[in-house]
């Protein structure tokens, strides 16, 4: 008698394969797939060929702030919009205590 709580190997989830979002074209065959039918793990590919997961927000929140933190440069008048955006991560991420202290 087969046991009723076991899984066949046709009933196991598909492996996750990593799902760059951020360093891929929008009609790239691998993120409509996922879009698609869900398959596959999405990250976020870092600077230095590290991929960031989106289930961590401390690491996304870390990758979204530094950034935010490369485009910004004072000295060649950012805008009011782009001086929003990184304050505000910023505040965002020490709020959650993902940074140490403020930036100001």
């Amino acid at each position: 008698m087969r046991n009723p709580l076991s899984t066949d190997p046709v009933d196991a989830p598909p492996l996750h394969r990593p799902v760059v979002l951020n360093n891929v074209p929008a009609d790239h065959p691998e993120l409509l797939n996922f879009i698609k039918y869900k398959e596959g793990e999405p990250f976020l590919a870092v600077h230095d060929s590290q991929l960031v997961e989106l289930r961590r927000p401390r690491d996304v929140m870390s990758f979204s702030v530094d950034l935010a933190n490369a485009g910004y440069q004072p000295a060649l008048n950012a805008t009011n919009f782009q001086i929003s955006v990184k304050d505000s991560l910023e505040q965002l991420a020490y709020r959650w205590k993902f940074l140490s202290q403020p930036k100001i």
